[in-house]
């Protein structure tokens, strides 16, 4: 994938690609550092120049400041993604999201009280509480809606936290192997039952 932008010949002023090494139209010959015609790509605002070196124009916007980059500290990634050498600088040092940290934190409330009531249903001291030892289908109605419903609502939830893109907090990993766990063994037992 070429950079973005062109830039223009210095002998015959047609417009090349900026990893061009010469003109496609007089086959004049572009030096290493010869991006001082540059024109702006598609998206780039006119006179915007680089943050770094404010005598060379912008090739791209950095996806996360905004600012301008010229060709020389434009780094692209997959994706189409083009960052300036500050973001990538302090890329992972960032703190979690605020919404991610929520997420996680929901998730985790959801598996407090998943862990807490689970030792009800494997005791059968919640069967017993329901008065009738015969009406299976109110129990397992019951279990299912304050049983399976939080746990599989925590799992949502911190797998929504997680992003591998980014860093995952302690708390992050916490809520989403924890949750893992609760409905994996509510699965086991749901087989187990019927099986």
């Amino acid at each position: 994938m070429e950079p973005a932008g062109t830039k223009d010949c210095a002998l015959c002023g047609t417009a090349a690609p900026i990893a061009a090494t010469r003109c496609s139209a007089c086959g004049g010959m572009f030096g290493v550092l010869s991006l001082g015609n540059l024109r702006q790509p598609h998206g780039v605002p006119a006179g915007l120049m680089c943050t770094q070196h404010l005598e060379s124009n912008a090739v791209a916007t950095c996806f996360s400041c905004s600012s301008g980059v010229c060709a020389t500290c434009d780094f692209l990634l997959p994706g189409g993604q083009h960052f300036c050498p500050a973001c990538i600088d302090n890329a992972g040092t960032e703190e979690v999201s605020s919404k991610r940290r929520n997420l996680a934190i929901a998730a985790i409330v959801l598996a407090v009280w998943c862990t807490l009531f689970f030792p009800f249903t494997i005791s059968g001291a919640l069967y017993r509480a329901l008065g009738s030892t015969t009406d299976l289908q109110s129990f397992g109605c019951f279990v299912a809606l304050f049983l399976l419903a939080p746990s599989i609502l925590g799992t949502v939830l911190a797998v929504s936290a997680y992003d591998k893109r980014f860093r995952n907090t302690p708390l992050i990993w916490t809520a989403r192997i924890w949750n893992f766990l609760i409905l994996a063994v509510l699965i086991v037992q749901v087989l187990v039952r019927t099986f």
